[in-house]
């Protein structure tokens, strides 16, 4: 810092002095502790956020920084790369990339720094035509960290979204979007729309409509809750049951 001030290279100066003042640091950032380096690195570039027209600069000094990291197997490469994409604005790439850092956190514990992940990559893609594949995947990621947080009913609704979605796409992983969904209404207590559901579904595999029909006079009150929950009518549901029962697939 004190390097760029003696050069008058600190903010509303020059965008290519402070490239250069960057290439120049290398060889002693080579020879420091990988966090320090990391800073460095960061304070740096922070510097261009008030140099007007500078995107084309940052967008260069990326790129050559994130050869360099490659070569010098430095930790902070990943933040580099996060920043070069938000810079050339592919709100598409920026949205993955986003999910994949909220995975990773998640995958190590830091559960803060998941959530955040996950609200950068939501906003990425609202600004977006969002594909649906890559829609329920970010329903799923929100889903499984609000079960981390405990909140089971706001997860079971983001789990929802991501089995209608990919059922609509004929995705096999639809089915682990509903077994999630079944995990939460067991942790919130309500087993009776699981035994519901199971006793359809033996129905179902046993070509059985007697047993259907029983479960039907069952548990009609949650064979209505699921009608107003897919927009469809209680003897539309039962319809459709029943041709399950006496088809085969």
């Amino acid at each position: 810092e004190q390097s760029l001030r003696d050069q008058d290279l600190t903010p509303d100066r020059d965008a290519s002095g402070l490239a250069q003042v960057i290439t120049l640091s290398k060889s002693f950032m080579s020879s420091t502790a990988k966090a320090k380096t990391a800073k460095l690195i960061r304070t740096l570039l922070n510097y261009f956020n008030s140099i007007p027209n500078s995107q084309q600069t940052q967008i260069d000094v990326l790129t050559n920084n994130i050869e360099w990291s490659k070569r010098e197997k430095h930790i902070f490469l990943n933040s580099l790369e996060i920043r070069l994409i938000s810079l050339l604005d592919d709100k598409m790439i920026l949205t993955k990339v986003h999910l994949l850092e909220s995975r990773v956190y998640r995958g190590i514990g830091n559960l803060s720094k998941s959530k955040a992940a996950i609200t950068s990559a939501r906003t990425a893609a609202n600004s977006i035509y969002c594909p649906p594949h890559l829609q329920a995947a970010l329903d799923l990621q929100s889903g499984v960290l609000h079960a981390e947080d405990k909140d089971y009913a706001t997860a079971y609704s983001y789990f929802y979204e991501t089995f209608k979605n990919m059922s609509s796409q004929d995705d096999p992983a639809a089915l682990n979007a509903l077994e999630y969904m079944l995990l939460c209404k067991v942790m919130l207590n309500m087993l009776r729309k699981i035994e519901s559901m199971r006793a359809i579904a033996l129905a179902h595999q046993n070509r059985n409509l007697s047993a259907f029909e029983k479960a039907l006079q069952d548990y009609k009150h949650e064979i209505d809750c699921v009608a107003k929950q897919v927009g469809r009518e209680p003897q539309d549901v039962e319809a459709k049951c029943i041709l399950n029962c006496l088809c085969e697939k």
